[in-house]
């Protein structure tokens, strides 16, 4: 069998290439999301969304310092970092934080 690709649709990322990760889409139910980390910041796109839809998150430390998760609905990001794993709320806000050792 023979299965033969096509592009089916271009999305350009939201952060630079040279300043960032590269883009990881996630699949949930009904919904699409393009996540990029960059330093400063995580940016989400929902790719379902009609017009730009794009939810930033500041990001609590540099992203050589850990991982980062994006809860189902794209409204909260959880970073894990050297000394804690926190919930960030696109305002900034932290929503929980738990502190751990190295």
């Amino acid at each position: 069998m023979t299965v033969t690709a096509r592009l089916l649709s271009t999305v350009v990322a939201p952060l630079e290439a040279v300043s960032a990760d590269a883009p990881e889409m996630t699949h949930r139910p009904g919904r699409r999301l393009m996540v990029q980390r960059g330093d400063d910041e995580l940016v989400v796109r929902d790719l379902e969304a009609d017009g730009p839809a794009d939810v930033c998150f500041p990001a609590p430390w540099p992203r050589r310092f850990g991982e980062v998760a994006v809860s189902p609905e794209g409204d909260v990001a959880v970073f894990a970092g050297v000394h804690a794993v926190r919930a960030v709320e696109s305002s900034g806000a932290t929503r929980w934080e738990v502190r751990h050792g190295c």
